[in-house]
């Protein structure tokens, strides 16, 4: 999955925290999210205005990202509650180690793994 696919699927799915996203699909956004911050800082220093219209589309990005980090964690067969760990330092990095883990090989209670489909079985008796 490439940058423009990562960030298009994350817009599409805005809201959603069920089902899972792939590590690829996390960072890519992830980088794009923080790039914007930084670009947002970076701005400052030419002129507010600048800074606060990109610091507002920033702010537009919010929820996909906190969705998307959900559904990171859901892919690493976490619960999604995870980030209410957000406690000052020492939980940022719990967080940000679990980010970082591969996904789970397998379908778990979130779902199929990402980029698979849904496994259907068909059940019949003779």
């Amino acid at each position: 999955m490439g940058f423009d696919e990562a960030v298009l699927r994350c817009l599409a799915r805005y809201w959603a925290v069920t089902g899972r996203a792939g590590s690829r699909e996390f960072w890519w956004f992830a980088a794009l999210y923080i790039g914007i911050f930084a670009l947002g800082a970076a701005a400052l220093l030419v002129s507010v205005e600048v800074a606060i219209t990109v610091l507002v589309f920033a702010a537009v990005l919010t929820p996909p990202a906190l969705a998307v980090t959900v559904r990171r964690l859901h892919d690493i067969g976490v619960s999604g509650w995870a980030l209410a760990l957000l406690v000052p330092v020492l939980g940022q990095l719990f967080l940000l180690a679990w980010l970082a883990r591969p996904s789970l090989p397998r379908r778990n209670r979130f779902g199929p793994e990402p980029g698979k489909k849904a496994e259907r079985y068909l059940l019949y008796a003779r």
